[in-house]
């Protein structure tokens, strides 16, 4: 069966075929070993718990398993944030913007600062308790 597919992978011992050329380019990039100190980034399926390694494997399971499904990913370095609605993702963006409402506890950016406000708030509430008594 292999034998009629017109793409095949050159590198030495694998032998792999394809149908399509961007089958084969895909395929290329699991031969490529990253340092050992490269973080791993995954992006998460919204709609199941599958994981991929990159934003086109996760659009294609959309795509083939969740129906025709456009996701917007976030391009700032380390946030592997995707939206459905492209406004969300430029609302999104802006909490990248010049730490402009920053936690000052942890951390976190926000776009808006009635959202910092918000979010401020689980870091003071506590815990309820509940005290059976007998």
């Amino acid at each position: 069966m292999d034998e009629n597919k017109t793409f095949r992978c050159d590198v030495d011992g694998c032998g792999k075929a394809f149908w399509f050329k961007a089958a084969l380019q895909r395929h290329r990039k699991t031969h490529i070993v990253e340092p050992p100190d490269t973080p791993v980034v995954t992006w998460g399926c919204s709609d199941c718990p599958k994981f991929f390694c990159n934003v086109e494997s996760l659009r294609r399971h959309f795509k083939t398993t969740h129906g025709n499904v456009v996701l917007y990913p976030c391009d700032f370095e380390g946030c592997n944030q995707m939206f459905q609605r492209k406004d969300n993702l430029v609302r999104h963006a802006r909490s990248h913007k010049d730490g402009k409402n920053c936690c000052d506890i942890c951390g976190r950016s926000f776009a808006r600062k009635d959202a910092l406000t918000r979010h401020k708030k689980v870091h003071t509430k506590k815990k309820n308790v509940k005290i059976e008594r007998n």
